[in-house]
């Protein structure tokens, strides 16, 4: 399975670079996001696009929002605890190279780090 790399940037930072494979399902969660597509098959199709693609973090933000809006928050802090695991396990280890710095700023950034911060990180 392969995992999103972290890109250097000109600015001392990093970007969060998935996999081209990540890109099909970009269109489905443009349509979830939209609310073109009812939350009940909306949290079966954001569990598959979980389960292909693991990393995929605006996959699991899209699935926390769904759970918190229906009053599952059990369901959306458990969603975002993982997603926080598999945010972590892509980092180095503190041992081995410098610190990862991600620009909040960037896109690609964004959901892994919405993930961090809510579980104080």
């Amino acid at each position: 399975m392969t995992r999103p790399q972290f890109e250097p940037q000109a600015d001392n930072t990093f970007k969060m670079v998935h996999p081209p494979v990540y890109a099909a399902a970009d269109a489905l969660l443009r349509k979830i996001e939209a609310g073109e597509i009812a939350s009940s098959d909306a949290i079966a199709r954001l569990n598959e696009v979980l389960q292909k693609y693991p990393w995929n973090f605006h996959a699991a933000y899209l699935l926390s929002e769904i759970y918190g809006q229906a009053g599952e928050f059990q369901k959306a802090c458990d969603t975002r605890f993982k997603a926080c695991q598999r945010f972590m396990e892509l980092l180095p280890d503190e041992e081995d190279a410098e610190p990862v710095a991600l620009d909040f700023e960037r896109k690609e950034n964004r959901y892994p780090l919405f993930f961090a911060a809510r579980l104080g990180h």
